[in-house]
């Protein structure tokens, strides 16, 4: 199960204060752009935002994103 986007690891992704190893060309190009739109609206309602939108993406395709998960949260 993936946890709320409420986890304090969804913000440290989100901040590019926690780094993801991946191959998966899906999660690097979302992290990627998650990041670009924190630094250029640095707000808490937009950092949330985001955090909710990067779960639902690992939501929706946790089956593939195993190994990712265990290092987010393992």
């Amino acid at each position: 199960m993936v946890p709320a986007h409420t986890d304090p690891v969804w913000k440290k992704l989100v901040t590019g204060e926690k780094e993801l190893r991946s191959t998966q060309l899906g999660i690097n190009m979302l992290l990627t752009n998650n990041r670009l739109k924190y630094k250029k609206n640095s707000t808490p309602a937009n950092l949330s935002e985001l955090c909710q939108y990067t779960r639902e993406f690992f939501v929706k395709y946790e089956n593939t994103f195993k190994d990712e998960l265990k290092q987010l949260f393992g």
